[in-house]
């Protein structure tokens, strides 16, 4: 997922330095703000998963009623190789 928090890019020996002056422009700002911000950014990205989830759980149970999950299911306790069917 892309946010664009990307906004700078610092040489390996200056990192620690820019991160300690972001860190104090973060303490500087309201801390009310910097809350609702966050949780703006971590609600957004359970947003993103649950929608994710419920997709994945829909094909999944889309499969469940194809051919070949049954010819899966049956080869793999028949210990057999399956025998797949062409798409129609």
């Amino acid at each position: 997922m892309d946010y664009g928090l990307v906004t700078e890019v610092v040489p390996a020996e200056s990192l620690l330095d820019r991160a300690n002056a972001l860190a104090d422009e973060l303490m500087a700002a309201s801390p009310s703000s910097l809350t609702r911000a966050k949780h703006l950014l971590t609600s957004s990205a359970a947003a993103g998963i649950d929608h994710d989830l419920e997709r994945a759980i829909l094909e999944n149970a889309r499969i469940r009623c194809t051919p070949d999950f049954k010819e899966g299911v049956a080869s793999f306790l028949e210990k057999r190789k399956p025998i797949w069917q062409e798409p129609d």
